[in-house]
């Protein structure tokens, strides 16, 4: 079967997942290479694979994330330029993840006229996520503009054939018709062993004083508590804080934190071959995430996190699954968004504690032991269709 395998974000993992099913699958897998976000290494293949290509999606205009008008016309071009290349590659399934909802529904309503199975892999809930971060600002536009995106949103559920739903709090949004065609499959992280001498390159080059090291890696939005990183270095200065990522809010802490002439130290986002090996380099890792996000995104960064077995900490409410996971597997702890206080008694504990990594290692193996269920979930969807 030819499959067009579309992540507009172009993540590690859905690459995975190309892989896994080229191997008996003729695999088109594109993304939009002018979005900033982590992307997969498209020059890895497995033994197993049989075909498949990546496709990286351009376009002539400048893309601004945070211009929200001229953002939206560059990804229905986007939307246009996926349409172009499953008219080209004449799939039989095509799968879209982390797609933006203008160009999401388009691509769906061109398949269904076209008799092509789609799958709608559901990473957020983005009107409602528009919603909330919208309304702090600007209460009516932004309820008139979720108002827009609702109904984009329900549109695509309606036509998709498939939905897939990362966590389980996302069955509430949906339609009781659509429940009966939707299926709940966690994300995963695309693991790769870790290299000993890229672990000592990244060690020396960032922390050559080998203090206590905190690292946070992946995107900073607004969906994300950026100050939380000068709280703790307040109260806890001699330990080091590395935030690997870019764009607008990251620009934001490393002026910051320049003024601040404080133990932070913002890099790009690191190769994926080496993101494994330059993880392993922390003590700890930090995850942020706001209230109005809770219910409509699951920061996948944990899966990544949990793949390596060192403590997590997460500040975050707990009833989102990102929550969840780390207590599932006893890898961390949860602390209230505005509870610096106690955020800062569990460093200190993990720093008190430092020789008890073990533990977090044999949870790191139980984790990417379940990891492939996910994988094999996705698979029976896929060869069903």
């Amino acid at each position: 079967m030819r499959i067009l395998l579309n992540d507009y974000s172009g993540h590690a993992f859905t690459y995975e997942l190309g892989l896994k099913i080229s191997s008996y699958h003729n695999v088109f897998y594109c993304y939009a290479d002018f979005f900033q976000t982590p992307k997969a290494d498209f020059n890895s293949k497995k033994k197993d694979s049989r075909k498949i290509s990546a496709n990286p999606i351009s376009i002539k205009k400048k893309f601004s994330k945070y211009n929200f008008f001229t953002r939206i016309g560059r990804e229905i071009s986007y939307g246009e330029a996926v349409i172009n290349l499953i008219k080209k590659s004449n799939p039989q399934l095509v799968i879209c993840a982390n797609t933006p909802l203008n160009p999401l529904l388009d691509i769906l309503k061109y398949c269904k006229r076209n008799n092509i199975k789609s799958i709608f892999w559901m990473q957020d809930i983005y009107s409602e996520a528009i919603k909330k971060l919208l309304n702090k600002k600007f209460y009516i536009l932004g309820t008139l503009i979720s108002f827009y995106f609702y109904f984009l949103e329900k549109r695509c559920e309606k036509i998709a054939d498939q939905i897939i739903i990362i966590s389980n709090d996302f069955k509430r949004f949906l339609n009781k018709e659509s429940l009966k065609k939707t299926h709940y499959i966690e994300n995963w992280s695309a693991y790769d062993k870790i290299n000993k001498n890229h672990k000592n390159y990244f060690k020396k080059k960032l922390n050559p004083q080998n203090k206590f090291c905190l690292i946070y890696s992946g995107t900073i939005g607004m969906k994300h508590d950026s100050e939380i990183f000068f709280n703790i270095l307040e109260k806890l200065p001699d330990i080091l804080i590395i935030i690997s990522s870019e764009g607008k809010y990251a620009e934001k802490i490393r002026n910051n934190a320049n003024k601040k002439k404080i133990n932070l130290k913002l890099i790009k986002w690191v190769e994926p071959k080496y993101f494994y090996s330059f993880l392993s380099m922390a003590d700890a890792f930090l995850i942020t995430l706001n209230k109005e996000a809770v219910e409509v995104s699951v920061p996948s960064k944990i899966y990544s996190y949990l793949s390596v077995g060192k403590p997590i900490l997460g500040v975050m409410p707990k009833n989102n699954l990102g929550a969840k996971k780390i207590i599932q597997y006893k890898s961390g702890y949860i602390i209230s968004p505005d509870n610096t206080d106690t955020l800062v008694d569990k460093i200190k504990n993990i720093i008190a504690n430092k020789n008890k990594s073990p533990k977090f290692r044999i949870n790191k193996q139980k984790y990417l032991n379940d990891k492939e269920n996910s994988l094999m979930k996705v698979e029976k969807i896929i060869n069903f269709l």
